[in-house]
């Protein structure tokens, strides 16, 4: 569960970090289900507890890999445009995608290692 905790604080904090002017409403769905997975999942009243400790935790991980973040950015905005499932969120009509044969030299470049899983059928 701390894994996913992180994940829905790391963008937020990694927009901060790169536009530290840029708090935006869109952080409040992640803040209700940050919310909601701690009251769900843990003692009641510790949102403000998990909260420092997550964002202590993706702050210093951000901080170690930042040039690995920024690489990765870089490649999306530089990679093509895909068309969306007619099944995906409404309001989009395009993304960005990156595959293990691309993002796994990447962080391999910034001495992380990673592989591509085996995809199971």
């Amino acid at each position: 569960m701390g894994k996913v905790l992180l994940a829905l604080r790391a963008g937020q904090i990694a927009q901060l970090k790169q536009f530290p002017c840029s708090w935006t409403r869109g952080s409040q769905p992640d803040i209700q289900v940050f919310s909601k997975i701690v009251n769900t999942h843990f003692e009641q009243d510790r949102f403000r507890e998990m909260h420092d400790n997550t964002n202590s935790q993706v702050a210093s991980l951000l901080e170690i890999n930042w040039s690995a973040v920024t690489s990765i950015a870089l490649a999306l905005m530089e990679g093509p445009w895909i068309i969306v499932e007619p099944t995906e969120h409404p309001k989009a009509n395009r993304k960005k995608h990156l595959d293990g044969s691309t993002l796994v030299p990447i962080l391999q470049r910034h001495g992380i290692t990673a592989h591509v899983r085996n995809s199971q059928t």
